[in-house]
């Protein structure tokens, strides 16, 4: 699975940008670890061919620079831009089936 963290560190920031982009994949258990991202607000985002992107996750990273994030992926494709995702919880709901394709 691709994850994306997009950090804005709350001090110290190397870049001089304000925001820093670190990209990695998870390993079969869908884990990983990364000892570069600063501590700060950060944004993760994951998304896995084949499977429907869930909406991305917003945290703030502690001093200890440790934390677990959970998302619930589901196979399929992502929705047509004009759905609007109304629950907050994933990129549509899991009993939605494109049009065309069932039903």
């Amino acid at each position: 699975m691709a994850v994306t963290i997009t950090s804005v560190p709350f001090i110290n920031d190397p870049t001089g940008t304000g925001t820093i982009v670190t990209k990695t994949t998870t390993d079969q258990n869908g884990q990983f670890t990364r000892s570069d991202i600063p501590i700060g607000t950060i944004t993760v985002h994951v998304s896995r061919n084949g499977f429907r992107t869930p909406d991305d996750q917003v945290w703030a990273l502690a001093p200890e620079g440790f934390a677990t994030f959970l998302f619930e992926i589901f196979p399929g494709e992502d929705p047509l831009d004009q759905y609007e995702d109304g629950d907050d919880q994933n990129a549509w709901p899991p009993d939605y089936v494109p049009p065309g394709q069932g039903g």
